[in-house]
This record gives C-alpha cells, sequence and structure tokens, in this order.
C-alpha cells in the first residue's frame, strides 16, 4: 500500500516551531525559525501519514517579462 501524504501544520511560537502531523496533528517535532534548509519526510507514529517538509522560498519582486514570439 503506498504511503498516505498528508499536509504539515506549522504552528509559529516566538522561539520554536512546533511541526505537526498534517492529519492527526501529532507533534513530530520542535525547530527553530530556518534550521530546516532541504526536504525532510516524516511518517507520523500515530496514523502512518508521510508528512512532507520544506523550507518556505521568499516570493520575487522581479516580474517575468512576457516576450511575444
Amino acid at each position: 500500500m503506498p504511503g498516505i501524504y498528508g499536509r504539515v501544520a506549522i504552528r509559529l511560537s516566538p522561539s520554536m516551531n512546533e511541526i505537526r502531523c498534517g492529519s492527526c496533528r501529532k507533534l513530530l517535532m520542535k525547530a527553530q525559525q530556518n534550521a530546516i534548509t532541504g526536504t525532510i519526510e516524516i511518517k507520523c507514529t500515530r496514523c502512518g501519514t508521510l508528512n512532507n517538509l520544506r523550507p518556505v522560498e521568499p516570493f520575487s519582486d522581479r516580474q517575468e517579462r512576457l516576450t511575444k514570439a
């Protein structure tokens, strides 16, 4: 049976971020701001959901130009 992919819930606190399972809300880990630099996949021990976590990339202020062909 393939894994179930859920959405990871992140609650911001003053010092640490709580990373919770997207399905059952179990606390998976705590991390400081910007501590995660790559993609992480965490399997919830309670419900078995594979939670994917990746760092948030800031939006670019640069607007792409549309070129006519």
